[in-house]
């Protein structure tokens, strides 16, 4: 499973430049709060520009005034970099390493790393409560640590 470390974004919506460093941070989860208007779902197009793709762009991607923007997601401590630049007009570039080569299918890349660590929204609601929680977890809990502890908690209760 890979993990953001690092993600930089430029002339994005209404980003004008930002530079997150998430290597210091252990949660899979990161928390993005602010006030509105101060960017939060400019950072979230952003990244789903990144790793979506042309499809994924949202309307006007560039911020007013740019020529281009730009969004760089560092994975792994830079095993793994992506990075798109968007025209004002919407052609896009992308280009992907890993360990320091160049990824020959970019996009297919991306489109399998992507699939495996997001849920459709329509099918996760038509589940079942039991199997909405199972979904979570094997996105979330790759390593089994909560299933553990629910484990745990039933042998105790009992």
């Amino acid at each position: 499973m890979h993990k953001i470390t690092a993600c930089y974004v430029r002339d994005i919506k209404r980003i004008r430049e930002i530079a997150l460093d998430l290597t210091e941070h252990e949660s899979a989860l990161v928390l993005i709060a602010g006030q509105n208007a101060q960017g939060k779902s400019s950072l979230l197009d952003a990244l789903s520009s990144a790793l979506g793709g042309k499809d994924a762009l949202p309307p006007d991607p560039v911020r007013r005034g740019a020529k281009d923007g730009e969004v760089r997601i560092d994975f792994d401590g830079g095993a793994l970099v992506v990075r798109r630049v968007v025209k004002a007009g919407g052609e896009t570039t992308l280009t992907v390493t890993q360990d320091g080569g160049a990824v020959r299918s970019p996009q297919a890349m991306l489109d399998k790393l992507v699939s495996s660590r997001f849920l459709d929204p329509l099918a996760f609601l038509n589940q079942s409560a039991g199997d909405q929680r199972a979904s979570l977890l094997a996105l979330i809990d790759r390593d089994g640590k909560i299933l553990a502890m629910d484990l745990r908690r039933e042998t105790l209760f009992k």
